[in-house]
């Protein structure tokens, strides 16, 4: 998909990344799904592109991401511990899906 992956920093419960599948998109970016669920251009499931970060809710805060792969598929791990796979996109639970630009460069290059 030619996206940048995140790379864990520190141990992270299945609340946050699950795996880190999110494109690094400022030194700053959150390392939780909420968090990340905050960052980049909110768009409508009607515009998703591959690459669109899909974030989900059940009865808390977001604490799932998963990442659009085209043709209505997404790619996701459903919890820690299981492996990648690619799935239909489901909307129980969709809070938010966002778009992340990725530049050029990437900021982890420099110190």
């Amino acid at each position: 998909m030619g996206s940048t992956l995140l790379p864990r920093r520190r141990p992270v419960a299945c609340g946050a990344v699950c795996p880190p599948t999110s494109p690094y998109a400022v030194r700053e970016a959150a390392f939780t799904a909420a968090g990340q669920s905050r960052v980049g251009t909110r768009v409508s499931l009607a515009q998703i592109r591959p690459g669109d970060l899909l974030f989900y809710s059940y009865g808390g805060g977001v604490g799932h991401v998963a990442m659009a792969a085209g043709d209505g598929m997404l790619i996701e791990s459903s919890q820690s511990g299981h492996p990648v796979a690619k799935r239909r996109i489901y909307t129980r639970g969709l809070a938010v899906i966002r778009r992340v630009a990725v530049t050029g460069h990437s900021s982890m290059d420099s110190p």
